[in-house]
C-alpha cells in the first residue's frame, strides 16, 4: 500500500502525519529537531505521557517500515493510535471543558520545562473513551523569556467563547464550529452573548475586548514590528486565570422532551428487562470490539454493553441528553464510552481543504456493529426518511445490525403522529423486513411480550 499524506496534515512545515496499511506515523523534519530534543530531554514528554496527557509514540527506523527518506527528515514516530476520531463540534458541554482545561495545563507545565504550545485548536485533543489525551507531538516550541503566548486567541476560538455560548443557553451556535475551521470568531462569539457578560471582568477581558482589539488592529502592518513583553510569571497567572475561569462554567440547566425519555418509555418494567437481555444475547454473539450505539439518549444500553465490546461510540442528536450521560460516565469512571452529539438525519459533514480536512461522521464509521434502539420510527415517520434510506446508510457503517422495530400503534410512535398526517402507509413491519433484507440477512428476531415492538440480528450479505 502506498504511503498516504493524512489529509489534515499539511499546515505545518516542521512535521507531517502519514498513513500506511492502517498505521499512523508523524515525521519529524530538522527544522524541529531542537524543539523535539528539547521536549524528550527536558522530561516533559515523559511527565505528559505518564500523566495520561499527551499520546505516547515509539521511535521507528524508516527502513523497517519501508518509508521514503529524505534529506530533511530527523526522526519518525509512531503515535499511540485512538480508536475514533472526533470533533469539538460533536462533544457535550463536559468534554470541551475538560479539553480546554487539558490544554491549559499541558501549556502550564510547557513552561515549566521551558517550553509553550505553538497552537491551541482544539483538534489537538482527542477523546480515548471518556479521556481527553493531547495528540499534537510537535506542537511545542520551546519558550523565549518574555514572550506572550500567540496561541491564546486561538484557545479563546476554539474553548473559551463556545464554552461561554453555551453556558449563557446559545449551545446551538456550537455548530458554527464547522464552518470556522479556525474557532468561532471572537467577534461572533462577543456579539452572541447577553450583554450582561460585559460586567464579568472574565468574559469582558478575554472575550468582548479582545474581539474589538482583533477587529480594531486586523490588517494592520504597522503591529508586525512591535514588540509585546510578557514575563513568564505574567503568562503564567494569565493561563491560570483562564482556566480557574473555565473551571467555574456549567451549561446552562436545561431539559428536553429527550432527558426524561426512560421515564416515560411505553413498555412497562418487566419488558425492558426483557429488551435488555435480548440486546445484551445479540451483543454477545457478535463480539464486536468497536460498536456505535446510535440513538444511545443517556446511555442506558451502551452501558449495559460496555463489557461485551471493547470500543463504543453512542451517538444522539441531543446535547443535553449526551452532556447527562458524559457527566455520568465520569461519575462510575466508565472509561470505554465515547459519547458524541451526532444528528443520524443531518450527520458532521466532511470540512476544510477538499473537504477532507476533518472527514465526516460516515467516513468515519467503519463499526464491527450498531446498535439501532427505537430508533426507525423517528427517522421513518419523525423525519420522513424512507426505510430504504436507513438500510442503505447503516449498510455503509457495519457489517452487524441490531435494530428495534417499533410499529404505527406503538404509544410512542403515535405521540409522532399527533401532529403529523398520516402518510406513511407503508411503515409496517412487513416493508421494514423487506428493506432491510436488500443489505442484511436476518440472524434472529424476537418480539417483546405483550408488545409489538420486534428486536433483529442482523449481518451484511458477503
Amino acid at each position: 500500500m502506498s504511503v498516504q499524506l493524512h489529509p489534515s496534515s499539511f499546515r505545518d512545515p516542521d512535521a507531517t502525519v502519514i498513513l500506511k496499511n492502517g498505521h499512523v506515523y508523524r515525521l519529524i523534519f530538522n527544522s524541529y529537531c531542537h524543539q523535539f530534543e528539547q521536549l524528550v530531554n527536558s522530561g516533559l514528554y515523559e511527565e505528559l505521557v505518564l500523566g495520561k496527557m499527551l499520546v505516547s509514540h515509539t521511535e521507528v527506523d524508516a527502513a523497517l517500515v519501508n518509508l521514503p527518506l529524505s534529506p530533511n527528515l530527523f526522526k519518525i514516530i509512531k503515535p499511540e493510535r485512538i480508536p475514533f476520531i472526533s470533533y469539538p463540534y460533536e462533544w457535550s458541554f463536559f468534554q470541551l471543558k475538560r479539553a480546554a482545561v487539558l490544554t491549559l495545563e499541558i501549556q502550564l507545565k510547557a513552561l515549566q520545562k521551558g517550553m509553550s504550545l505553538k497552537d491551541a485548536t482544539a483538534y489537538n485533543v482527542q477523546f480515548n473513551g471518556s479521556e481527553p489525551v493531547f495528540i499534537d507531538t510537535s506542537s511545542f516550541e520551546i519558550y523565549s523569556e518574555g514572550s506572550p503566548w500567540q496561541a491564546y486567541g486561538q484557545f479563546c476560538r476554539h474553548f473559551l467563547g463556545p464554552l461561554l455560548l453555551w453556558s449563557y443557553g446559545k449551545k446551538e451556535m456550537l455548530r458554527l464550529a464547522s464552518s470556522f475551521i479556525d474557532g468561532i470568531p471572537l467577534k461572533v462569539i462577543s456579539y452572541s452573548l447577553p450583554a450582561k457578560t460585559k460586567y464579568s471582568f472574565f468574559i469582558l477581558s478575554h472575550i468582548h475586548l479582545h474581539a474589538k482589539l482583533e477587529n480594531k488592529h486586523q490588517g494592520d502592518t504597522s503591529l508586525k514590528n512591535k514588540t509585546i513583553s510578557l514575563s513568564k510569571d505574567r503568562l503564567k497567572a494569565l493561563i491560570e486565570h483562564v482556566k480557574n475561569g473555565i473551571e467555574k462554567l456549567h451549561p446552562l440547566k436545561e431539559s428536553s422532551e429527550w432527558t426524561d425519555y426512560y421515564e416515560t418509555f411505553s413498555y412497562d418494567k418487566t419488558n425492558y428487562t426483557q429488551k435488555q437481555s435480548i440486546v445484551r444475547s445479540f451483543i454477545e454473539a457478535i463480539k464486536p470490539d468497536m460498536l456505535l450505539d446510535l440513538g444511545c439518549n443517556e446511555g442506558e444500553f451502551s452501558i449495559l454493553c460496555k463489557d461485551q465490546a471493547k470500543y463504543i461510540v453512542s451517538a444522539d442528536f441531543d446535547p443535553l441528553v449526551i452532556t447527562n450521560f458524559y457527566a455520568a460516565l465520569k461519575k462510575h469512571d466508565i472509561k470505554n464510552i465515547l459519547p458524541l452529539v451526532i444528528d443520524f438525519t443531518n450527520p458532521s459533514p466532511g470540512i476544510g481543504l477538499n473537504n477532507k480536512e476533518r472527514t465526516s461522521f460516515i467516513e468515519r464509521s467503519n463499526y464491527d456493529a450498531v446498535l439501532a434502539l427505537a430508533l426507525i420510527h423517528h427517522l421513518t415517520i419523525g423525519n420522513n426518511i424512507p426505510f430504504d434510506s436507513v438500510a442503505e446508510i447503516l449498510s455503509k457503517m457495519t457489517a452487524n445490525l441490531v435494530i428495534e422495530f417499533v410499529p404505527k400503534e406503538d404509544p410512542q410512535t403515535q405521540r409522532l403522529l399527533i401532529t403529523k398526517k398520516d402518510i406513511f402507509h407503508n411503515y409496517t413491519l412487513e416493508e421494514f423486513k423487506s428493506s432491510f433484507s436488500k443489505h442484511f440477512r436476518i440472524i434472529e428476531e424476537k418480539q417483546l411480550d405483550n408488545s409489538s415492538r420486534v428486536l433483529f440480528r442482523m449481518q451484511l450479505y458477503a
